[in-house]
């Protein structure tokens, strides 16, 4: 035990004083391969560091449970054979490769909670995801026609629509509305937008409208696996079990013993609030030639510990951190000297962008020069994230007109989150120099 806390402290020594000393902060590309197949990290410089994680979520939507009720607000004896179908279907596929448990099934009443389906004889798409459906009247319609399909069979087509549309229930999004995915499957965008990207845009989910058969004629990909496991946990007995690989990534596990959700670092984070996993980890694991330093507090604070890669550490436990994780640096060590990597956008390598959410998502802006009034890009008072790339320098300003407090940012650097500096949603007027 002391010699693990004794080289976890030399070398969080020598980390901090590296980068710090540094003081720069890398970029790694976001186009990497799926959580299935990963590939080593590149070694050449001024890469982007993301996350990865496959299927495309909105944020807020992921359920709180793995028992989500259903009940059918409208059920008649005519349509007993389909609903079994449905209730089938959902077992083999979202159930059977994860921990999520879809309970009930009987009729709703006016105080039922969970998923309520309508049954339609319409394409009627919902507009409602994840537990945002909860105990909502007609929050899920489903129509058991099977008009409109092109599969081989009746008893196809209600499976592949309805296996579909519990997707949306378990809280993820159509990949065609990503602004990964190519300009001709965009145009088929419909309902919510995904705000967290899990892998690079995935032709055959069954999310996605562009599939080259039907609604992945019914199936779920690889990747719609990989991205179910990681938000509900993976089923032992699935036969598909997705584990990261720790080769390739550093990897915090909900479980000792590399068990449970697992959440893959390809960057920094500030905060590890927005990926559900802040004070949650009991296990870790760092590749070759990367460095990792994790926080008690977000924002980088508070106490802190660090350690080189190649490293597994399987329970947190025996070194005082179990559950303690709110923030983590990660550290490339192949550069001299080591350098911080940031998950940020691709542009963010030549140009300053501002972002309205954290994390450099939502409505964002590229800015080539002064910003006397940010109401003109609809984001006075709107920003909470930012990049600056090296050689450029911005300056916030409260009020607009670059009048009131300011503050400076010297690139590159890549903040994920102004609250740390208490200026989120405060920002009216830019300088960039």
């Amino acid at each position: 035990m002391r010699n693990i806390m004794r080289r976890g402290l030399v070398l969080g020594i020598l980390l901090g004083f590296a980068v710090s000393a540094y003081g720069q902060e890398g970029l790694r590309d976001r186009r990497r391969d799926p959580a299935g197949g990963p590939t080593p990290p590149a070694t050449q410089s001024g890469d982007v560091g993301t996350l990865h994680r496959p299927l495309a979520a909105a944020e807020g939507t992921i359920w709180n449970t793995l028992n989500i009720p259903v009940c059918w607000e409208n059920p008649s004896p005519v349509d007993v054979l389909e609903r079994g179908w449905v209730r089938a279907k959902i077992a083999a596929t979202w159930e059977a490769n994860s921990q999520v448990r879809f309970t009930g099934w009987g009729t709703c009443t006016s105080s039922s909670r969970g998923i309520r389906i309508h049954i339609s004889t319409t394409d009627d798409p919902s507009s409602l995801l994840g537990k945002k459906i909860d105990g909502v009247p007609s929050g899920m319609h489903l129509n058991l026609t099977g008009a409109n399909c092109p599969l081989a069979s009746h008893q196809k087509c209600i499976e592949a629509i309805a296996t579909h549309e519990f997707g949306h229930a378990l809280g993820f999004a159509h990949e065609q509305n990503r602004a990964d995915a190519p300009a001709w499957c965009r145009d088929k965008a419909q309902g919510s937008d995904p705000t967290i990207y899990m892998t690079r845009y995935d032709e055959s989910s069954i999310m996605n409208y562009c599939s080259p058969t039907y609604d992945n004629n019914g199936n779920l990909s690889q990747a719609d696996i990989a991205g179910l496991q990681f938000w509900y946990g993976p089923n032992p007995i699935s036969g598909v079990p997705w584990r990261p690989d720790c080769r390739y990534d550093a990897v915090l596990f909900q479980d000792k013993n590399y068990g449970g959700k697992a959440l893959k670092l390809y960057g920094s984070m500030q905060e590890l609030t927005i990926e559900s996993f802040n004070d949650r980890a009991s296990s870790l694991c760092v590749p070759a030639g990367y460095g990792i330093r994790i926080y008690s507090d977000k924002y980088y604070k508070g106490a802190s510990w660090a350690v080189s890669g190649p490293w597994k550490e399987p329970s947190l436990s025996a070194i005082g951190w179990n559950d303690r994780i709110s923030s983590v640096r990660i550290i490339d060590l192949r550069h001299s000297p080591p350098v911080d990597v940031y998950e940020a956008q691709h542009e963010c390598q030549t140009d300053v962008l501002i972002f309205q959410h954290s994390h450099f998502k939502g409505a964002s802006k590229i800015l080539k020069g002064d910003v006397a009034n940010l109401s003109s890009y609809g984001l006075n008072d709107k920003v909470t994230s930012l990049c600056v790339p090296p050689g450029k320098t911005l300056t916030l300003f409260r009020d607009k007109d670059f009048k009131g407090r300011q503050l400076t940012f010297r690139g590159p650097k890549f903040i994920q989150n102004l609250s740390g500096w208490d200026w989120n949603d405060k920002v009216s007027s830019i300088k960039v120099r």
